[in-house]
């Protein structure tokens, strides 16, 4: 059987102990959420940096100066409003 849980009226969860120990979740511990379609997929955060690398970055924008990156960003931005 799979475990549930059900939303309280401030619309908040508690995951299950089964699902909290097969994710190795500890009570200080991040959760990242994915919503596909009508699921959410979550995994357990190990450290501030793991979720840096889940989101993907243009090969364009790789290597390049934070400046440079805003200044493109603006600069499109600003194209798309003319």
């Amino acid at each position: 059987m799979d475990p549930a849980a059900k939303a309280t009226s401030k619309r908040q969860v508690t995951l299950p102990e089964v699902v909290r120990s097969a994710l190795g979740i500890k009570g200080s511990d991040g959760i990242i959420f994915r919503v596909e379609a009508s699921r959410v997929v979550l995994a357990r955060i190990p450290d501030f940096l793991v979720p840096a690398g889940t989101i993907g970055v243009p090969a364009a924008e790789r290597n390049v100066a934070w400046g440079e990156v805003m200044r493109r960003t603006l600069s499109a931005r600003a194209a798309t409003r003319r």
